[in-house]
């Protein structure tokens, strides 16, 4: 359960870390130092595959134990929401990606300008390898997922995708 507060706790500062970036100037500072009640993002809690393969296609784990790395993921990235993240991301949803990856998808409270934000998610990408190399993919690995991936999706409000990278 560690490494899985680590691997949530990598998406969560990479998203804390593009905060700023993303909003960029589009919001008065006055409005995000408000202390109305802003409503937390959500987490999935019910599986959701991004594709479908056969169980036995992802070296030595099934279907079943992707699920369930990713179930410990949400229960984890529940506990380490913020009011900072939520002025951010409507939701954050980790779901799986058979046969042996996640996906994190993040989706803005407000619209964002997608030409800005997909610039500077640009220029995050090397911080989201990283990620991936040192935390996410090794994780994977030593719960027997062979090839394992990750992929970080950034949505406006109204579900276009901004930008999408996946690392193997």
């Amino acid at each position: 359960m560690r490494r899985m507060r680590l691997i949530v706790a990598a998406g969560a500062v990479t998203c804390t870390a593009l905060l700023a970036g993303c909003q960029g100037g589009n919001n008065e500072p006055d409005a995000q130092a408000s202390t109305s009640d802003t409503p937390s993002p959500t987490v999935t809690d019910s599986p959701t595959p991004t594709s479908t393969t056969d169980e036995s296609t992802g070296g030595g784990s099934s279907k079943a134990d992707l699920d369930a790395f990713v179930a410990q993921g949400r229960q984890a990235l529940k506990s380490m929401m913020t009011k900072e993240m939520s002025k951010t991301f409507s939701s954050i949803k980790i779901k799986p990606d058979y046969p042996s990856g996640i996906t994190y998808v993040y989706v803005f409270s407000k619209a964002v300008d997608p030409d800005t934000a997909a610039q500077q998610l640009d220029a995050s990408a090397a911080m989201l390898k990283g990620t991936f190399t040192q935390t996410v993919g090794p994780a994977l690995e030593s719960q027997g997922f062979a090839n394992p991936s990750a992929t970080w999706t950034y949505e406006n409000p109204d579900g276009t995708v901004i930008w999408s990278k996946t690392y193997r």
